[in-house]
């Protein structure tokens, strides 16, 4: 063989030794390699080792030669390529010696490389030849060669639908016009190998046969999905059916255990292909082996030990039935031919699919109620006639609750390795069993509401003989599955059915029966769900009033719940499951109050008196539940008339905002003392009676005056309430409260605070349960507390102010100057936690900056100046939020190539978009993809547009464009107004635009098209200053701007960041569009640094010269850039560094920086202090 074939087989011996080194492995590997990269070489040696005897040497040489066509393809001349394809069809023709499967599959799979570079084009006759040398259409052919032909035709046909990127879309087309003129010859093969090593039924295949056969389904399946139906059906005639189709071969193959899933997986795409009128009577026949199969596999579950793989089977026939129902139903209607034999395919599937639904393994449950959702949604009425419905119906609620009951996870036998994927299909079970139980409902609301109740009644009537704790744990998980039945079963009820007497009488036995459970002595599991029954029967509290006191008393008699020897323990300490029992019960007198709040009315006296003496009950209730009962209280009271509200109010407020007072007075004014009185400073502080009743009083007032104002509804009340509520003085507490708030999560006060505060301090439940990790568990019950109390307050002080500054807005600054402001809400910004921050985001400043007074010129320089300090102390702090997330985005990039998997920390998003979200809101414009669809039409004048260049056309069909918004006048004043304040203060336009740069590289989607579409909101106001100093400074922000854009835009891919690309496109053509024709020429010599073409740039101008329509001038804009901007850098990832900074950026970001350092850096210029200088640095 010579000297460099010996090196080559020593090379592949020494790789499978297992004696030899990993250092000769290695080199050994290295070696092979080599001799693959060079073409001449590589064909040389393995046409000279496939005569080897050794069957490794022999697949090395295989496998090289299909390296050989992989690789180097394109660099072979032609004389290369057709020896290449000689020498394969030799290779195939002697497949009979190769000793190996294996061996002949690597064959074939060098013959299919070259076959999916030049068949059939430029090797039309490749086909036919294999076809010829394997004999196929003679008596005698050989069968190794068949099937080698067959492993041929399945891998081009899987080229087609596997969307291998190596092979294009128009070659995946060219190969499949050559096996669809091919497609006679296939289906005889297929025919001639399936039935000769299938053989008639029952009979046993030996690993072979059984190769073979599987070869030809994989064949089937990878072209079912384009062939010609004669493929499947033959011509029409039952003759040529049974000769010349796919079908008979593909039902007997349903029938094996091996073949069945491929098989039903062939029959589900064929039940999805429509079909012309001659084959409808095949797909008739379908349905009795479809239907015979799946009951075979399912009567099949005793006998599989391994129920994965049964519910694999059944998911695949399941399938099958599932689309020739939802397809092909209509071929089984009544009155269709051979109707008594449609009348009995559909009884088998009634019956199968009731069997499926309530079968104990959660899947198939879940493919029964699945059938069954579209049975009842669309062809109940044809499937089953009148006489039969109720006893299908009846049936079909007694399996849908039974099955609600929650099933245990079975380790061993379930068909799921982990419990949690069990619970997740329950859920998914669960849902679609509720739809089935909405739609039975909807057909028959009577029956299914007894049906539910009767079957209700049995646990409920079981709890008095229940005799130990296992009984009860039974009750308890048949409620909890009835809860969810009985919830949807009434929610259907239609309109004109919450009238009838029997629903009303049923429910009313119901509600009975479930009063009379007692609360103790009983688990507290069926508290919770006794709970959650009684909020659920509307239909009897809209027509009884006894009905509906009762629940609402039991109801607040849950919320008071303590099992027995619990009395004495403070309401924040009882057990997790009690607070889950009151936490229910109090959901279920919301939900009541909520829905029947007209008719309590009425009752409003005697309620309130009830809830008020579950109020004076001394550590009986928390917070959160003491507001809640009063939270239900406040809508009902807004139907009263406005004395007996003030009274109500005034009742329930006057305590607890006396304390209030008193406390702010005494120790708000200083941040020590506030410290102090609420226990921050010792640690025992925290526990004592005054700290926790300090704690309490100024919890109970903030959440009870926000809830106050949140849910009244009636506007005279709201106005006249208001100022009592939030007075001049209060407005000063509340001001006070939040300086004392951020005071605490202030770096000065954390780098003192004790351990335990710090962690009760945490932004997030989730880092403070890490951090108690490390404390005593003795205080987590405090931290927790202190955590909850912390976040409520000031969340509900952030709210209270962010109300007032919209309702009275002279009031509110009237107090809250700028001064107070910068010490109290604004106090530690640029180190507040970013959740604390994405609260005063969300709460307060859209209010604040939207309401800001601006009718005198104090007003305007007092906004400009604290919009300015508010939007440096904000950039200041996410700055360093976002050098983290680029730097960890560059390592991410540089150490994997998976670019477009990014996971971004979801407080710095949130609070990004919040941000993004109150200059928005300021300037009206809408956040995200909305902004760009109605910028333009909201300040800009409504233009007469069209996308034809047909004059005649444009006549006939031009409309003016639609603004999906259209604020007010007076909004749009004062957008104008405030834009108009920006653009006359140089530095802080240049730090706003600074900020819309930065979002514009902030590597998240909605943040970044926000900031686009508001760039586009302050063209008509630079345009209109062009000649004026700020409009001069403006544009050149807007230069760099523009070219920032281009940079992002270059990185981009059009297929993954559609919504991005958007933003940006719009941005960038809006300003080319309206800035280049008065004669600004940089943006043309931008797009020419960023690598547009001269002439592109001239062909462009002179098309947008022939068009006065704005809409096609940007069209042609945006082509230009889809041609030459976007993408153009994508494979470099989505990392964005300082070189995407236009150099004329940062150097006048240094010049100004070193400039205000000089002058002492006061006033506005502060606002650029630090702004992305982790960029710079760099």
């Amino acid at each position: 063989m010579g000297d460099m074939a010996e090196r080559v087989i020593a090379a592949i011996l020494a790789q499978q030794d297992y004696k030899t080194t990993p250092d000769q492995r290695q080199r050994a590997y290295e070696f092979l390699e080599t001799l693959k990269s060079t073409p001449r070489e590589n064909l040389n040696i393995a046409t000279k080792l496939i005569t080897h005897q050794n069957p490794v040497i022999q697949h090395f040489a295989l496998h090289s030669l299909e390296v050989l066509v992989k690789a180097h393809w394109n660099k072979l001349d032609n004389g290369q390529k057709n020896h290449l394809k000689t020498y394969a069809k030799k290779v195939f023709s002697n497949g009979a010696k190769l000793s190996q499967n294996f061996l002949r599959e690597k064959a074939i799979d060098f013959l299919t490389e070259i076959a999916v570079r030049d068949w059939p084009q430029r090797w039309p006759n490749m086909l036919q030849e294999v076809f010829a040398v394997a004999g196929v259409n003679r008596s005698d052919g050989d069968d190794l060669l068949m099937f080698m032909v067959l492993m041929l035709v399945r891998n081009l046909a899987s080229k087609i639908i596997a969307f291998d990127p190596n092979v294009p879309e128009k070659r995946c087309r060219e190969i499949q016009v050559g096996l669809q003129a091919s497609m006679a010859p296939i289906r005889f093969l297929i025919l001639k190998t399936t039935r000769k090593n299938l053989g008639p039924p029952g009979r046993k295949m030996n690993p072979k046969q059984a190769k073979i056969v599987r070869t030809a389904l994989d064949a089937i399946q990878a072209c079912i999905d384009w062939v010609d139906p004669v493929f499947i059906y033959g011509n029409g005639s039952p003759q040529d059916l049974q000769q010349n189709a796919i079908l008979p071969i593909l039902l007997s193959l349903l029938n094996r255990s091996e073949f069945c899933i491929t098989a039903a997986e062939v029959l589900t795409i064929i039940c999805q292909k429509n079909t012309m009128q001659k084959y409808h009577r095949w797909l008739r026949e379908l349905w009795v082996p479809v239907l015979k199969t799946n009951r075979q596999i399912f009567t099949m579950s005793s006998d599989i030990q391994d129920t994965t793989e049964w519910v694999r089977l059944m998911r695949a026939v399941v399938g099958c039935l599932k689309k020739l129902m939802i397809n092909h139903y209509n071929l089984i209607t009544p009155g269709t031919n051979g109707d008594a034999k449609t009348a009995q395919v559909r009884l088998q599937l009634l019956e199968h699919s009731r069997d499926l639904l309530k079968h104990r393994v959660v899947s198939v449950a879940l493919m029964g109620a699945e059938i069954w959702m579209w049975i009842m949604r669309y062809k109940f009425k044809e499937l089953v006639d009148e006489s039969r419905s109720k006893g299908i119906i009846l049936n079909l609620i007694k399996i849908t609750m039974s099955q609600n009951i929650r099933q245990k996870w079975d380790g061993l036998h379930s068909e799921f390795e982990l419990e949690r994927d069990h619970d997740m299909a329950f859920s998914s079970l669960r849902s679609k069993l509720n739809v089935v139980m909405e739609l039975c409902s909807t057909q028959r609301t009577n029956l299914t509401l007894r049906a539910v109740v009767e079957a209700y009644l049995q646990p409920v009537m079981a709890i008095s003989r229940a005799r130990n704790m296992q009984d009860f744990a039974k009750i308890e998980q048949a409620m909890e599955g009835y809860n969810c039945g009985l919830e949807h079963a009434i929610r259907a009820i239609p309109n004109n059915h919450t009238h009838d007497p029997q629903i009303i009488e049923g429910l009313g036995v119901l509600l009975q029966n479930l009063i009379k459970i007692p609360v103790q002595n009983v688990p507290v599991g069926l508290v919770v769900v006794k709970s959650q029954a009684i909020g659920m029967l509307h239909p009897i509290y809209e027509h009884n009033q006894k009905a509906l006191m009762a629940a609402l008393q039991h109801s607040l008699q849950g919320v008071q719940y303590r099992p027995q020897g619990q009395e004495s323990i403070p309401a924040e300490r009882l057990p997790k499951d009690v607070m889950i029992a009151r936490r229910k019960s109090l959901l279920s007198l919301i939900n009541i109050t909520k829905k029947h709040k007209t008719r309590l009315v009425g009752m409003f006296r005697n309620l309130f008196q009830q809830i008020s003496e579950t109020l004076s009950k001394e550590g009986w209730l928390r917070a959160e539940e003491r507001m809640s009962l009063l939270e239900c209280m406040i809508p009902i009271a807004n139907t009263l008339p406005q004395a007996q509200y003030f009274s109500f109010i005034k009742h329930i407020v006057d305590t607890p905002l006396k304390n209030f007072d008193r406390i702010a007075s005494s120790t708000f004014n200083e941040y020590k003392t506030f410290a102090v009185s609420i226990g921050f400073l010792i640690i025992q502080a925290p526990d004592t009676k005054q700290a926790r009743e300090h704690r309490q009083q100024i919890w109970w007032a903030v959440d009870l005056m926000r809830v106050i104002v949140r849910n009244t509804s009636n506007q005279d009340h709201m106005k006249a309430l208001f100022p009592n509520l939030l007075s001049k003085q209060r407005l000063t507490h509340l001001l006070k409260l939040t300086g004392c708030c951020h005071y605490l999560i202030s770096p000065a006060f954390l780098s003192v605070a004790l351990p335990e505060i710090k962690v009760a301090l945490s932004e997030s439940r989730l880092k403070m349960e890490d951090g108690l990790k490390h404390l005593p568990t003795e205080t987590h019950l405090v931290i927790e507390e202190i955590h909850m109390w912390f976040r409520t307050v000031r969340g509900c002080a952030l709210n209270l102010l962010g109300i007032a500054a919209k309702e009275t807005p002279n009031l509110f600054h009237s107090v809250a100057t700028g001064d107070v402001l910068s010490v109290t809400v604004f106090e530690s910004l640029p180190s507040m936690p970013l959740i604390y921050l994405k609260v005063l985001l969300d709460q307060f400043l859209p209010n604040f900056l939207d309401c800001y007074p601006l009718q005198t010129e104090m007003q305007q320089r007092a906004f400009v100046s604290i919009f300015g300090k508010i939007l440096n102390g904000l950039l200041s702090r996410l700055t360093s939020g976002w050098q983290t997330h680029v730097q960890a985005l560059e390592q991410k990039i540089a150490a994997s190539s998976e670019k477009d998997e990014i996971r971004f920390s979801s407080s710095l998003v949130d609070t990004t978009k919040s941000f993004t979200r109150a200059i928005a809101d300021l300037l009206k414009v809408p956040s995200g993809v909305a902004g760009i669809r109605s910028v333009r039409n909201m300040f800009y004048p409504v233009t007469m547009t069209s996308g034809s260049s047909n004059p005649d056309k444009d006549r006939k069909s031009r409309k003016g464009e639609a603004n999906p918004y259209v604020p007010s006048a007076q909004e749009i004043r004062r957008s104008n107004l405030v834009v108009n304040l920006i653009l006359q203060n140089t530095m802080l336009t240049n730090l706003l635009m600074t900020v819309m740069m930065a979002l514009m590289l902030w590597p998240e989607p909605n943040s970044s098209i926000t900031a686009c579409a508001l760039v586009v909101r302050f063209l008509p106001a630079i345009k209109n200053n062009l000649h004026q100093p700020q409009g001069k400074n403006a544009g050149m922000m807007l230069l760099r701007l523009f070219e920032t854009s281009l940079k992002v835009l270059s990185r981009l891919r059009k297929e993954i960041e559609e919504a991005q690309h958007s933003g940006h496109i719009f941005m960038c053509k809006e300003l080319y569009c309206t800035f280049v024709p008065l004669g600004i020429k940089q943006f043309r010599q931008i797009l020419l640094k960023c690598g547009v073409p001269a002439g592109e740039l001239e062909e462009l101008e002179k098309d947008m010269a022939k068009h006065s329509s704005d809409k096609i001038k940007r069209k042609l804009f945006k082509g230009m850039l889809m041609r030459h901007i976007i993408g153009r850098q994508a494979g470099t990832g989505r990392c964005f560094q300082v070189k995407d900074l236009p150099e004329g950026f940062v150097t006048s970001y240094k010049d100004l920086k070193a400039r205000h350092k000089k002058k002492g850096g006061a006033g506005a210029g502060d606002s650029l202090e630090g702004v992305f200088e982790y960029l710079f640095d760099k």
